[in-house]
Order: structure tokens, then C-alpha cells, then sequence
């Protein structure tokens, strides 16, 4: 398996060093109970058969998925930074605040009511316990998440809180790295770099 998963033990690539059982139990609770599953489709990419074993093992109810990787499409429109401008959004990730910093100051958003760190899973009940925190004194009606393994756990929490939780992956990396070149999002033509 670490031949064909090289990230195994890269905790920096999605936040987990694998095997890990209780972020396997947690994430696997987070496929049944999420309302939309995003996974890639290209048979090339390891992460197809993977995302097919763990569905084939664990049967989640897939009634309604879409291509993961839509977050880079979505992060590269402008229409996705209007729509949420002056949205009530927790930001979530080991780059929350910096990509705070990107949405006010080149996009105009007012409505971030904080960020949570979570770098690692090992940092995953911290921001749970932070965004419940910020939720009872701040409700926020999105959790904008991007991070790695934890951010599956993340984005569930928010939904327990009662608002929406995205997993927005590499989505806020096109926003953060378009600006470090001076760019707005929708002009960035690079692929993200972790």
C-alpha cells in the first residue's frame, strides 16, 4: 500500500498519518452522514480505487455525490466570492487566517466572524471545540473548512451545529496563492501547490 499511497506517513499532505483507527472510525462516520460526497473519478489517480474500497467496505449511502475536485472550478469563479460577501463564515484550516486576510482584503468580505486552527489530527477536537465556542457567541451560517483529513470531521460538526459545513479543500490554496501573486482567483491558471 505505501508503494502505491506515497502521503501514508506525511501527516503535512492531509493532516493523518496512516494507519490511524479513530481518524479511520470518525472519517468513516462522516461518509454515512454526510449529506453530499464529493470523490474524484479518474481511474489514474490513486485516490479512485481507494474512495471505491472504502465505499465497497464501509456501503455509505451515496445517493448524492459530485467531483471533488469542483472546489477548484468553484474557487476560481467570482460568483462564489459574491455570493458569500457579507455571509456569516467560519473559516477553518491550518490557513484559516491567512485566507481570512485574502477574502477581506481583495474580495471585500465582511461577514467572517473568525477562524479555527487545525493543522493536524491531532489538533481535530481543539477546533471542534472552538467552533462550537464561536457558534454560541457568533452564529455563523457557513464553515468554510479546508483541512486535510480533520476538515471531513469539521465540516459534520458544523452541520450538528445546525449551519453548513463545506469542505473546501485546495479551493481557499487557489485563493491564498493567486493573491501572493497578485492575482484575483479567477486569473490564476495554476495548479494549486501543498
Amino acid at each position: 500500500m505505501k508503494t502505491q499511497y506515497g502521503w501514508l506517513n506525511n501527516p503535512k499532505y492531509c493532516g493523518v498519518t496512516l494507519p490511524n483507527a479513530n481518524a479511520r472510525e470518525k472519517i468513516v462516520a462522516c461518509l454515512h452522514d454526510a449529506d453530499l460526497v464529493g470523490h474524484l473519478i479518474q481511474p489514474e489517480w490513486v485516490f479512485k480505487p481507494l474512495f471505491d474500497m472504502v465505499a465497497h467496505f464501509y456501503k455509505p449511502k451515496l445517493e448524492q455525490t459530485f467531483y471533488a475536485y469542483a472546489n477548484d472550478a468553484i474557487a476560481r469563479r467570482r460568483p462564489f466570492y459574491d455570493a458569500f460577501k457579507d455571509t456569516k463564515v467560519l473559516l477553518c484550516g491550518a490557513k484559516a487566517v491567512k485566507y481570512q486576510k485574502v477574502l477581506q482584503d481583495r474580495y471585500g468580505w465582511t461577514g467572517i466572524v473568525g477562524t479555527v486552527d487545525c493543522p493536524s489530527w491531532d489538533q481535530h477536537e481543539d477546533a471542534i471545540h472552538n467552533m462550537s465556542l464561536i457558534y454560541s457567541s457568533q452564529p455563523y451560517r457557513l464553515a468554510i473548512v479546508a483541512a486535510g483529513a480533520p476538515g471531513k470531521v469539521l465540516t459534520l460538526h458544523a452541520k450538528k451545529l445546525g449551519t453548513v459545513g463545506i469542505d473546501f479543500g485546495s479551493g481557499a490554496e487557489i485563493a491564498i496563492q493567486a493573491d501572493e501573486k497578485g492575482l484575483d482567483a479567477w486569473d490564476y491558471t495554476e495548479f494549486p501547490k501543498y
